[in-house]
């Protein structure tokens, strides 16, 4: 790893140093063999051939690593770290010689920062696509970029251009993520009332900041109040408001509500969601998803995190985001909320998880998730998708050898497709929308770059 102000000659990187494909799982499930599923027992680094003098920054070899063992979980989580390495690219990017200027044959003049870095850039994004396929907040950051380098191609100071670049890094960063995120919180804590019980899915991070905030925060809001240029929305609270049960004795002005977070396999997320809400003092219960139909009729109001939302208004979230939706609109008909941020926005249409998913580390059903050990077979202590002791698994319950027989196949989707007939909502930084309304969006926002 190179010092901070050190800059590393990447400027000679061509995009085909990068192979295009690994190997892949050898036991697979036939209905999903079009989509790309990489051995992870391989180490990806050893298997590219790369390594200390590799051409590729040492800050996307990191980050390759962590997303090909899935260390880093969370939609804005993984932008945030792609942005930073890509700002550490940035720093390191050295102009190249007035000979090698001289000698290029590509046609561009790599005089420019931006055409110079543009190529190398694609190179470590296509070595993160090796490790894992790209999320849609990193694709979305990834065409921002390609954007903003197109806006500044006409920039010949390589110092000026570099800082401009990272300007643009860091407002997309405060605007697109952070700031994006403190209005949708302000926005979803006024959905909240007092004696709810409301449904969560897994770990969020937008979510929990919403039950903190609206836990810490005056209980002020009425059906009038909740999004009252919104009729549509108003139209399908007061049914969920009329049935909240509240205490009139009870003098506080402050937001007393419970949570309900319900999980799955094999990551079991939502016990860092858990531990997170008990330590803000909220009231919460705990629960398998196959257990959510006992528990759903005390269900007032659903609150779920997105991965990305579709042009035709279905939302892509963890594996398990519609079922919990279904069971909660069909046993206590609660309103469904989804919070996400605009730039999640995606201009793709899928209505079903077959044709477009990610197939994760299979292994990760019986063992739990990855460890940092370099045995594949050792997960993180406490992650267990059984929970048995060791002295009670037995060969019926050990599948680490399950490659061996040749009548099982183990899959693990990462997303679900929620449609929108079960959405009541969409909490985003530019208000409480419908669903339909995700043409609209990314027309705007499109219409608004090429004005820049």
């Amino acid at each position: 790893m190179q010092g901070q102000n050190n800059r590393l000659d990447y400027s000679s990187l061509k995009i085909a140093e990068v192979p295009k494909s690994r190997a892949q799982e050898s036991c697979r499930v036939h209905l999903f063999k079009h989509l790309d599923q990489p051995d992870k027992r391989v180490n990806v680094i050893s298997y590219l051939g790369l390594g200390t003098h590799s051409s590729i920054h040492p800050s996307f070899l990191t980050l390759g690593v962590d997303f090909d063992e899935d260390r880093i979980w969370g939609s804005n989580e993984k932008c945030l770290a792609f942005l930073s390495s890509c700002e550490e690219l940035i720093r390191s990017f050295i102009p190249k010689s007035p000979t090698e200027r001289m000698n290029n044959q590509t046609g561009t003049n790599d005089a420019l920062f931006c055409r110079s870095f543009g190529p190398v850039l694609q190179a470590h994004v296509n070595f993160l696509q090796l490790c894992r396929p790209l999320s849609v907040t990193i694709h979305n950051a990834y065409q921002y970029l390609k954007q903003t380098l197109t806006r500044l191609d006409s920039v010949e100071d390589w110092d000026e251009c570099r800082g401009s670049f990272l300007s643009a890094i860091v407002e997309f960063r405060r605007c697109s993520i952070y700031l994006a995120g403190d209005e949708i919180v302000d926005r979803t804590v006024n959905l909240i009332r007092s004696g709810e019980c409301v449904c969560i899915f897994g770990y969020s991070s937008l979510v929990a900041r919403v039950l903190e905030r609206a836990w810490k925060s005056p209980c002020n809001t009425s059906v009038n109040q909740v999004d009252a240029n919104v009729d549509f929305l108003a139209d399908k609270m007061k049914t969920c408001f009329v049935n909240t049960k509240s205490d009139p004795s009870n003098k506080t002005t402050n937001r007393v509500f419970s949570v309900l977070v319900v999980d799955s396999r094999p990551k079991f997320e939502g016990r860092q969601m858990l531990t997170r809400l008990l330590k803000a003092g909220i009231p919460c219960e705990y629960t398998h998803i196959g257990a959510l139909p006992s528990v759903a009729n005390k269900i007032s109001l659903v609150i779920l995190g997105a991965h990305a939302l579709l042009s035709n208004g279905y939302v892509l979230g963890r594996m398990g985001t519609a079922q919990v939706a279904n069971i909660a609109a069909s046993i206590s008909h609660a309103p469904t909320i989804v919070c996400a941020e605009t730039y999640k926005f995606w201009e793709r249409a899928h209505s079903d998880a077959f044709e477009y998913n990610e197939l994760g580390d299979p292994d990760d059903i019986w063992r739990g998730p990855r460890g940092t050990s370099p045995d594949y077979k050792k997960g993180i202590p406490g992650f267990g998708p059984t929970g048995l002791p060791d002295r009670i698994e037995s060969s019926t319950t050990d599948l680490s050898e399950w490659r061996s027989n040749y009548s099982l196949r183990l899959l693990h989707l990462e997303y679900d497709v929620l449609p929108p007939t079960l959405v009541t909502a969409v909490v985003t930084e530019k208000g409480t929308l419908p669903t339909t309304s995700v043409p609209v969006v990314l027309r705007v926002k499109q219409a608004s770059i090429t004005n820049v």
